[in-house]
């Protein structure tokens, strides 16, 4: 890959990879021609690397660091927290040798003053990973639209997902408080590519935008693949069922079990 020294030293020292997946490989190139991209692709694929690379190294080699000040270059949305955290974890490690570019996480259910705090000591980040209720408030209420004046990239990933959860009209609230989409890059990454994508892509992404499929047409969406079974019982049955279930899931090898409750009540009776 044609990038900065520092960024391949971090993914070879600090991140052992030598291989680009089909994802990165086909995505990461045409992004960093500047490209304005739509990509399809499954979790799992090594997305956020495929997103982070070009998004980081745009930002180190056409910025100074007096360009960067009080200013936000690089905006990463997606659905979840625990995303978002996940987005925030890969990229400071992206930064192990770049340690002047400066990270923020932010998301709903935390403290804005904590948010409004590290914007001040930062004089903001030059890479803002969040979802959209939290960042919207952000935008509208304190003071961020104007950091976005010199967004280089914006990013949103699992934009499907972002669909599903509702959170169509935040992001056209969004993008109508940054900066017009032909000032700035836009990489969007989806698992799949509903009508509804297509139609957001058409409003974020400039006109000349690059359709990428890393998935093809052949690969069933991964709920198609697992084998799925339901079975009903009677509420004073389910602590006794629930561990059957359980016992039965830990007889297989390097066994993984995620088990889902309606609140947060019920999952600590059930701990």
């Amino acid at each position: 890959l044609d990038v900065i020294q520092e960024i391949k030293k971090t993914i070879s020292q600090r991140l052992g990879y030598d291989k680009m997946t089909k994802c990165q490989e086909l995505a990461i190139p045409p992004s960093l021609e500047g490209n304005d991209v739509l990509v399809k692709a499954k979790t799992g694929t090594g997305k956020t690397l495929g997103f982070l690379i070009p998004a980081i190294n745009r930002l180190q080699t056409t910025t100074s660091r007096q360009d960067r000040h009080g200013v936000t270059s690089i905006l990463i949305i997606s659905p979840t927290r625990e995303l978002a955290s996940q987005i925030h974890t890969e990229a400071k490690q992206l930064l192990t040798y770049l340690p002047h570019l400066s990270l923020q996480c932010c998301f709903g259910g935390t403290s804005v003053k904590k948010d409004l705090n590290a914007f001040r000591r930062l004089n903001f980040p030059d890479i803002l990973v969040g979802t959209p209720g939290r960042i919207n408030d952000l935008l509208q209420n304190h003071g961020l639209q104007d950091a976005m004046g010199g967004l280089q990239c914006f990013i949103l990933d699992e934009a499907d997902h972002l669909l599903d959860m509702g959170f169509r009209p935040d992001l056209d609230r969004m993008l109508r408080m940054l900066p017009p989409k032909n000032t700035r890059q836009t990489l969007l990454f989806s698992a799949t590519m509903p009508q509804d994508i297509m139609k957001m892509s058409n409003f974020a992404l400039r006109n000349d935008f690059l359709h990428i499929d890393t998935v093809g047409k052949e690969d069933q969406d991964t709920h198609k693949r697992i084998p799925q079974f339901v079975t009903v019982h009677p509420y004073e049955q389910h602590f006794s069922q629930l561990m059957h279930a359980i016992e039965e899931g830990k007889q297989v090898k390097d066994y993984k079990i995620i088990v889902f409750f309606v609140t947060a009540r019920l999952t600590q009776l059930n701990a």
